[in-house]
C-alpha cells in the first residue's frame, strides 16, 4: 500500500518556543482508519489542522497525498483539500 501520510522528525508549534507536537515520526497507509484521542491542549486540532495546511509545519518534514507540507503553493493547497476531510 502506499503511503498517504508520512511525518518525519515532525515538530508543529503555533509559538515557536512551545511546540505541541515535537520530533515525531510516523506514516499512514491507504485504506488505515485513524483517530485522535488525547487531553486538551495535547496537540490534536493542532495537527489536523497542519494536514490541510490551515498551520505550517514547525520543523521537520510532513507529506500528505504526496505534497510537501513546507514548500506548498495556494493552487496546489487548494487541490489537496479536496481529498481530505476533517471532523472536530
Amino acid at each position: 500500500m502506499s503511503k498517504i501520510i508520512q511525518a518525519q522528525s515532525l515538530q508543529l508549534a503555533y509559538n515557536k518556543n512551545e511546540p505541541v507536537i515535537k520530533n515525531t515520526d510516523f506514516s499512514v497507509e491507504a485504506k488505515d482508519f485513524i483517530f485522535l484521542t488525547g487531553k486538551s491542549g495535547s496537540g490534536k486540532s493542532t495537527f489536523l489542522k497542519s494536514l490541510y495546511g490551515e498551520l505550517p509545519v514547525s520543523g521537520g518534514k510532513l507529506n500528505v497525498c504526496g505534497f510537501d507540507l513546507e514548500s506548498i503553493n495556494g493552487k496546489k493547497l487548494n487541490l489537496l483539500r479536496k481529498h481530505i476531510g476533517v471532523i472536530f
